[in-house]
């Protein structure tokens, strides 16, 4: 057991099925041992957005290889779809990561306004 947590692709998988679970009352079924875990979120990431579509303006995400920057190309177009801004988290594994986490726990966090 290592002293310093590691990212993985599959936990970067493990973070989007969490941030799935906290978008949808019925989430969509997904590959429960995908082939390639990059491909999947980045598959799970267009469900997201389809659902979103109706809802909120329209990102386009470029068509290229699977690679981890456009993994995270692909959170810049969520966030931006669902809040309207931009985070900075660094282009590499760790990054993608702690954005999905960053993400859910957007949606998570509970807000309260006051109408007067």
């Amino acid at each position: 057991m290592s002293l310093f947590k590691s990212y993985t692709p599959r936990n970067l998988y493990l973070c989007t099925l969490r941030l799935v679970n906290s978008l949808f009352h019925v989430p969509p079924r997904v590959k429960k041992e995908p082939v390639s875990y990059f491909r999947e979120v980045l598959n799970i990431h267009t469900v997201i957005r389809h659902d979103l579509n109706g809802v909120l303006k329209k990102e386009c995400v470029p068509e290229q290889s699977v690679t981890v920057a456009q993994v995270h190309a692909s959170l810049v177009s969520l966030e931006q779809q669902l809040f309207g801004m931009k985070s900075e988290f660094d282009v590499d594994l760790r990054g993608c990561c702690l954005y999905t986490k960053y993400v859910e726990k957007q949606l998570s966090t509970s807000s309260t306004c006051a109408i007067s």
